[in-house]
């Protein structure tokens, strides 16, 4: 299902038009509450689709949500405020296949950083990647804060996993930030306890793949 979202000055229908769909696929949609659309493709051959956020990472651009494989959507019923479009909805028209252009782009490689000097505290370097971190999750956009929030946590845990940042000390400064990302929708607020398991799993992932340290 690939989510169009329309929140504060970020909208889907616009990444769309920029992709070329100012007129949508044919295939079953579903109106949301806050004035998106949840389009529903059928699952493409030999093509795994994961959950995408915004324009980072596999995403497809501002506003463009992909949920896949270990994703979850909530479909139209009593109760819900989801309604199925009048015209494109289940009943009405078979699933459409997902465009090429719309498919969840292939991430990318890595850019190379530096190896990095094992230290007993928090030295100038680590103390720039925090403050890094913590300013591009403080400032990600509507949208985007999920995803920034995994990348950054992730970046760190990949220093902290070679030595270069105390781990605790780390973990708890990437969660304050998370604990102060504004809830653009006050109908789904951020949770502490979400927030604590997103930081721990990007942070905890990163650990496990740490920068090459310099002996």
């Amino acid at each position: 299902m690939l989510d169009v979202d329309t929140k504060g000055d970020t909208s889907g229908f616009d990444t769309l038009d920029d992709l070329g769909y100012a007129l949508l696929p044919v295939t079953p949609m579903a109106h949301t509450p806050s004035g998106g659309l949840h389009l529903y493709f059928a699952i493409p051959e030999h093509v795994t689709i994961r959950n995408t956020q915004g324009g980072r990472g596999c995403g497809i651009g501002p506003g463009l949500d992909w949920r896949g494989t270990g994703g979850y959507v909530i479909v139209p019923s009593l109760g819900s405020r989801y309604r199925w479009d009048p015209v494109n909805n289940l009943a009405a028209v078979p699933l459409a296949p997902v465009p090429a252009d719309l498919l969840p782009r292939v991430p990318t490689p890595a850019i190379s950083v530096k190896p990095v000097q094992p230290v007993a505290g928090l030295d100038d370097y680590g103390e720039a990647a925090l403050d890094s971190a913590c300013r591009r999750i403080l400032a990600a956009p509507n949208g985007e804060q999920q995803a920034t929030l995994n990348a950054e946590c992730f970046a760190i845990g990949t220093l902290a996993g070679a030595g270069g940042l105390p781990i605790g000390f780390a973990r708890d400064v990437l969660l304050w930030a998370a604990r102060r990302l504004i809830n653009h929708d006050p109908r789904r607020p951020w949770r502490d306890t979400e927030l604590e398991r997103k930081v721990d799993a990007a942070f905890d992932a990163g650990m496990r793949q740490p920068r090459r340290a310099r002996s």
